[in-house]
């Protein structure tokens, strides 16, 4: 009954609707079998330093999720053209270099079989239900677009590449705090998962093999970041950093790793993809040691 009077309080329903419901995999089975895939409700803030490869392996989500499972996403594309996404996810369906977006008059004729694949791929991603919006918003426009799309092409999830090119972002810490808030409740709301972009500061890097190779949130310095996130994933490739070989002999050359920094839902740990920065690509492969130990 209710505290404060007489009426009696409603009763929870006998069938709730599914909150949090895992939507389609990320693509990388070591990944979902860490994190249970991306769950309707979530935010997820995708962190590194810059050129790490964040609005790389937003592209691969994309792919997978959008072109592959056909699931209609919204992507708001801060730092990226259109005709670069194009561009990135016609590579990394293929696995080839980044192409042109048409094939130069020159080349029509000399390869009939590589022009049809290429055509092939295209078609594939100028079909899939991706929405792109390159506007500039703040916090409040950017959450008002996201519910207009939703209710009207029934989005299954909400990329935001780029936290700090939302207005208002690179403000004080507060401010920070309430747009990472305020995308959390929309994920809520919508009950779809929110993916954001984040770049670490250049005054975060250090000298430390381990955190070289795995950076994560230092926990006694506040961050709204990683205070909101349900899943914080940080991207590293050590070769930029200087670390060509680990401490047990591996070659990390081409690897990405993706540290789960905190998960609200499964496992912490770190995982090795390969990153091709030719093809746009990130997959899994399965003759790397698994896990590496770091």
């Amino acid at each position: 009954t209710n505290l404060f009077s007489k009426e009696p309080v409603s009763r929870l329903a006998s069938e709730l609707p599914i909150k949090g419901k895992g939507i389609a995999s990320t693509g990388w089975d070591m990944l979902d079998t860490f994190t249970g895939g991306f769950h309707n409700g979530d935010l997820i803030v995708v962190s590194g330093f810059s050129n790490m490869g964040k609005t790389t392996f937003i592209h691969n989500l994309i792919k997978h999720i959008c072109v592959e499972e056909g699931l209609p996403v919204l992507y708001f594309s801060f730092q990226t053209l259109e005709a670069e996404i194009v561009r990135s996810l016609v590579a990394s369906i293929g696995h080839t270099n980044y192409p042109p977006i048409l094939p130069s008059p020159s080349s029509i004729g000399e390869n009939k079989d590589k022009e049809a694949e290429f055509d092939t791929r295209y078609t594939c991603v100028f079909h899939a239900p991706i929405h792109i919006c390159n506007e500039e918003l703040d916090e409040r426009s950017l959450c008002e677009v996201a519910r207009n799309y939703v209710r009207a092409h029934g989005i299954k999830a909400i990329f935001i590449d780029g936290f700090y090119n939302i207005k208002g972002a690179c403000s004080a810490d507060n401010v920070q705090d309430q747009i990472f808030r305020s995308l959390k409740a929309l994920a809520l709301h919508l009950d779809l998962p929110v993916i954001v972009t984040h770049t670490y500061k250049s005054s975060d890097r250090t000298n430390d093999f381990s955190r070289v190779l795995y950076p994560k949130f230092d926990l006694a310095i506040y961050n709204p970041a990683y205070d909101a996130a349900d899943l914080v994933l940080v991207l590293n490739r050590p070769e930029l950093l200087g670390v060509r070989i680990d401490n047990n002999g591996h070659d990390l050359r081409g690897v990405l790793f993706v540290g789960i920094d905190k998960d609200c839902r499964g496992r912490e740990g770190v995982l090795p993809l390969r990153y091709s920065r030719s093809s746009k690509t990130i997959w899994e492969d399965d003759n790397m040691p698994w896990p590496l130990e770091l």
